[in-house]
């Protein structure tokens, strides 16, 4: 139940950081509306996995403690 816990979380807690970066630098970028382009799916990708993955490891070496 822990492993659901800090994944859930890593995830609500990413989108709403990476929604928020996307709201400063300005990217209106929605992959299944607008036209496919390289550099914004990039762009947008990387953003949330810059954000995800050190917010997931944090939570992980808290709260699984083994």
């Amino acid at each position: 139940m822990k492993h659901f816990i800090v994944m859930f979380s890593s995830i609500l807690i990413a989108s709403m950081i990476s929604d928020l970066i996307y709201f400063l630098i300005d990217l209106n970028y929605n992959l299944f509306i607008d036209k496919f382009d390289f550099l914004l799916f990039t762009l947008d990708v990387g953003i949330y996995l810059s954000v995800f993955l050190p917010i997931y490891f944090l939570l992980r070496k808290l709260l699984l403690k083994e």
